[in-house]
């Protein structure tokens, strides 16, 4: 990877655990799948862009092109597949009344094939169109990048800007959450490359300044996860059910914390919210089973603490027995693929 944030998992960590309490019934900000997504493609897209770039600068041959693009599918489908497979088969081992509760049904059947379909348009399938698209265009228009940025973040705002969403939302309802996260991505390799970031920490004012901006831009985002909540406070009208468009606000600000990283990087980089954020994928899968199979607790704060328990022993648990032998095993076919196809590259490609 090309940076490592880690902010950016204690920033998953939390919306990973609002997702639980949300589930739970409890009040908490509703964007924290709209969060889940514009992490995903923000770091996808950084990460295959960059590697675009470099390969696009040294004029790589097409071996080394496809064997890129093979790394990257095949590190998405071990990434996404095999967890979510373990899942579906724990839930076919359940009664029907229990699976009903566990994977959010609601009067369908059980059919371990829909499960994972549905969840890989989300999580595999549009997150790999969006960022492919968006990398591939922008590395061809090469220093003319900002054009189809720019067109993607209008469209974005033309199409979402009114649109009030929750967690259930229909999949093309998160198309521009996805490109939000790229087109953001690609600011920050491009600004980076600037060296920007360099110039607005020689002056004090200018980085004091972006950094209370960013606190601004974050307590922003927490009004809207609670449908505009501090816009409540002070007009009377109400606020119908969904939470409002969010995502470019969260991009806006992942970037200018990667680039300079301030308060909110500071307070995300907590040891706790970096774990949970290790651990979200298994978290947001398995929650379920604690929260609709397990729970006996009535009492709201013994529930609480039960659930962040639980819910995180049982992810740990899940984590250390499938996602992360999978993690290994996906480098070792990363690294296989790569000592294979350096072996077909011309010589004075080899290094």
């Amino acid at each position: 990877m090309p940076d490592r944030f880690l902010f950016l998992d204690g920033i998953r960590g939390l919306a990973a655990f609002t997702v639980v309490l949300g589930h739970a019934m409890y009040t908490i900000p509703e964007n924290g799948v709209d969060t889940f997504f514009v992490l995903s493609s923000f770091l996808l897209t950084l990460i295959l862009y960059t590697k675009s770039l470099k390969l696009a600068e040294k004029g790589a041959g097409r071996n080394e092109w496809i064997t890129m693009m093979i790394d990257y599918f095949i590190r998405r489908f071990l990434r996404v597949y095999p967890a979510f497979f373990v899942c579906a088969v724990m839930v076919s081992m359940l009664k029907y009344e229990d699976q009903q509760k566990a994977w959010f049904l609601k009067g369908r059947d059980y059919k371990l094939w829909e499960v994972d379909s549905v969840n890989a348009d989300y999580y595999f399938f549009l997150q790999t169109a969006c960022l492919l698209d968006s990398s591939r265009i922008t590395v061809l228009a090469k220093r003319w990048w900002y054009i189809p940025v720019t067109l993607c973040i209008i469209k974005s705002l033309y199409g979402d800007y009114r649109v009030l969403r929750d967690g259930q939302s229909f999949l093309h309802m998160h198309i521009n959450t996805f490109l939000n996260g790229s087109s953001f991505a690609i600011i920050y390799v491009q600004l980076k490359a600037m060296n920007i970031q360099k110039r607005i920490q020689e002056s004090k004012y200018a980085e004091f300044v972006l950094d209370k901006m960013s606190c601004a831009l974050g307590i922003w985002i927490l009004s809207l996860g609670y449908k505009r909540l501090f816009m409540q406070w002070v007009f009377e009208k109400g606020i119908t059910p969904g939470f409002p468009y969010s995502s470019i606000f969260l991009a806006i600000l992942l970037t200018k914390e990667c680039l300079i990283p301030g308060t909110v990087a500071k307070f995300f980089e907590w040891n706790f919210l970096v774990f949970a954020g290790k651990i979200s994928f298994s978290l947001y899968l398995t929650h379920s089973f604690v929260l609709y199979l397990w729970t006996h607790q009535e009492d709201p704060i013994n529930f609480f603490w039960y659930l962040l328990f639980a819910s995180f022993s049982f992810a740990y648990l899940f984590y250390s027995l499938v996602e992360y032998p999978t993690t290994q095993f996906t480098n070792y076919i990363s690294q296989w693929i790569k000592r294979k196809s350096s072996m077909y590259l011309p010589l004075n490609h080899k290094h």
